[in-house]
């Protein structure tokens, strides 16, 4: 006979505290959370040109939104969904991840490209939403998306830059 442990808040941090490790996509997520944090002080100090702010406080607002959403999923939603399907395999990449991570790169692009270019305080945050993808994808698709994401920061098209 199986005794049933008490739920306690101790119980599920030790829970999350193990899937971070365990899992690590969640060990990248409190770096990404710092690159955030730099964001939030350049805006909050108006160290970066006007062109770079003219959406704020939005951007820091749905970057902060994403970031509480993907790091919810990974730490606690994924561990569910991957135990009621069979648990993890080595040989099988978590399809829920990579899309979950893929959708996170569009949405920082859109960030990146709303406040102004890759001149703005969100570019090393789109930069770090490369982590998850390529770390869960084979090395080639991982080189893939980065060569896609050096492709398109070196493109020269942004129509809010400020031009020389």
């Amino acid at each position: 006979m199986r005794m049933r442990v008490a739920v306690t808040w101790r119980g599920r941090w030790e829970r999350v505290v193990a899937s971070a490790t365990a899992n690590p996509v969640g060990f990248f997520l409190p770096f990404r959370g710092l690159t955030w944090a730099m964001a939030l002080l350049v805006v909050l100090t108006r160290s970066a040109p006007e062109v770079n702010l003219r959406y704020e406080p939005g951007l820091l607002m749905y970057t902060a939104l994403q970031l509480a959403l993907g790091t919810l999923y990974v730490l606690l939603l994924h561990p569910r969904l991957a135990r009621y399907a069979g648990g993890p395999t080595l040989l099988r990449t978590p399809s829920d991840l990579v899309a979950v991570g893929l959708a996170d790169i569009l949405g920082s692009l859109t960030v990146v490209f709303f406040s102004g270019g890759w001149g703005s305080p969100f570019w090393h945050y789109a930069v770090t939403s490369l982590l998850v993808p390529c770390f869960l994808l084979r090395p080639v698709w991982g080189m893939a998306t980065a060569a896609g994401l050096a492709a398109w920061r070196l493109q020269d098209r942004w129509p809010c830059r400020q031009r020389s």
